[in-house]
């Protein structure tokens, strides 16, 4: 059975409750040997303040690097872009542990058996092949494109460069899982001391809440983090799908909960925006098959214009959304925006923006492009 334990972070002690978190697992000699090669993947891949909840506190890094450093492992801290080596400049991991970036690490390309998005030669940090013990430490937060963000989706990070923008283009969900599949996390610690709530990857807020939460199995992990946040696991498409790819639990019946009671934990996120009904009153929107991955980031990404103030100058934009068999027809002064790959057809009528789903940021960049603001 899948153990997962929660921890609440007491006086500042953050080793300690890293500590407490993996020894209700079984310690870390559960997972390192002497001699091991472990690669730490973090949440670093932005330059940001631990305060606002978007990185992984490199405290909880070192205290996860310093476990295993105590059994002789040699440790590799890995995450894409340069901002690995910004994040971690003012501590004393690189006494202990290699920091790389997989932007520049050596790679090769794989092939994931069983992958439905990323179903093609993927480029892939070779380290993330050779280490003998993988650790995920990711930071909990909502997110618009996956209702979640945690341990499974951190594998994003794996990913070096631009070629992150594959997820997006092949299908998020699937390829979130096909990368697990390649390499599942041994050990998950999820840094949940300043959560990240509402409507990100637009505007974001801190949600202090002290826990660290780690298991042995990242779908696990997840499951129980989706309760956190206020999420069924069942209704998070990602998880519903490495559920039944055979990567791990998502029914809590299935998990084994160790330290703090989960119950009183439950549902204490604001939720990001994912719905669109809201703004078919004051625009166009025509989706009458628009599934709910592309639903939640178009969602998110008119809120972030309404935030901008871009939907108040809109006069004759009208969004194309999810499979449309024939084009509605507009005023010969509408400008379309085709949104979603399955709008590929008609990608001559208008501007459109690929993905599945495209990143929600891209609404407000193809508003701005048909508003003459870019």
């Amino acid at each position: 059975m899948a153990q997962v334990s929660i921890v609440k972070v007491e006086n500042g002690n953050i080793k300690g409750a890293v500590r407490e978190a993996v020894d209700l697992l079984g310690g870390m000699g559960r997972f390192v040997k002497k001699d091991d090669l472990v690669l730490l993947k973090p949440n670093l891949f932005v330059n940001q303040p631990e305060e606002t909840g978007l990185i992984t506190s490199p405290s909880v890094i070192e205290a996860a690097a310093m476990l295993a450093k105590e059994l002789g492992a040699r440790i590799v801290i890995g995450e894409r872009t340069e901002n690995v080596y910004h994040n971690l400049a003012d501590t004393d991991l690189a006494d202990i542990a290699e920091i790389i970036s997989f932007d520049e690490a050596p790679r090769h390309d794989i092939r994931i058996d069983g992958a439905r998005g990323l179903y093609f030669d993927v480029p892939m940090p070779k380290v993330v092949g050779e280490c003998d013990v993988f650790i995920s430490i990711p930071g909990l937060r909502t997110h618009a494109l996956t209702l979640m963000s945690n341990a499974m989706k951190n594998l994003m990070g794996l990913l070096p460069r631009d070629y992150t923008q594959l997820v997006h283009i092949c299908g998020l969900n699937e390829s979130i899982v096909d990368l697990n599949m390649y390499r599942p996390s041994d050990l998950v610690i999820t840094d949940a001391i300043i959560a990240t709530e509402g409507n990100f990857p637009g505007k974001a807020k801190a949600l202090p809440l002290n826990l660290i939460i780690a298991g042995d199995n990242p779908v696990a992990v997840d499951a129980v983090a989706a309760h956190i946040i206020g999420y069924q696991p069942d209704g998070v498409e990602h998880l519903v799908d490495a559920n039944q790819r055979g990567l791990g639990p998502i029914d809590l019946a299935e998990i084994e909960l160790k330290g703090c009671d989960l119950k009183p934990l439950c549902d204490q996120f604001e939720k990001s925006h994912t719905t669109i009904s809201e703004y078919a009153e004051r625009i166009p929107i025509v989706a009458p098959a628009i599934c709910d991955s592309c639903r939640q980031a178009l969602g998110c990404g008119l809120k972030q214009a309404e935030e901008q103030g871009l939907l108040a100058e809109i006069s004759n934009i009208a969004f194309v959304c999810g499979p449309v068999e024939k084009l509605p027809e507009f005023d010969s002064d509408t400008q379309l925006i085709l949104y979603g790959n399955c709008t590929a057809r008609w990608r001559h009528h208008g501007e459109y923006v690929r993905g599945c789903p495209p990143q929600a940021g891209r609404v407000v960049s193809a508003l701005r492009k048909c508003l003459n603001k870019e």
